[in-house]
């Protein structure tokens, strides 16, 4: 039986740092940078104090919780820009109902989750920053 696990990091500090929380006591590993390989893959090598692997397989871990992704702010996406370019060429009515369509009034009313579909309408509608200029 062959059972295959992908974990993904963004740092290897933060890999070294769950897969030791999953050894249990034991040390962390030492992580240094390969120099031989021109700072590419960071490699680990093993401590005195590192556990080697368990023989008998043991109960499965708790899998470590990702990290949360930031969320995406509205004054990051140029929603205000396209909404502004809207009202200044005229389409005021038109902007308010792609809102109400969201059911908000105003632009940071809009969830993050609704930030692409929003963008993709006003563009649709014409909008662009260019036009502010």
């Amino acid at each position: 039986m062959t059972v295959r696990i992908t974990l993904e990091y963004s740092t290897a500090a933060e890999a070294v740092a769950a897969l030791s929380k999953l050894a249990g006591d034991a040390q962390a590993p030492k992580v240094e940078r390969a120099q031989s390989t021109g700072g590419k893959p960071s490699q680990v090598k093993e401590g005195a104090g590192t556990a080697s692997a368990p023989s008998q397989p043991t109960a499965p871990a708790a899998p470590a919780a990702a990290p949360a992704a930031k969320a995406r702010l509205y004054t990051d996406t140029g929603l205000s820009d396209l909404i502004n370019a809207c009202v200044k060429a005229g389409k005021m009515a038109e902007a308010k109902k792609i809102l109400s369509d969201f059911g908000v009034t105003k632009g940071p009313e809009l969830k993050p989750e609704q930030f692409d579909d929003a963008i993709a309408k006003f563009t649709a509608l014409g909008a662009s920053s260019a036009d502010l200029g």
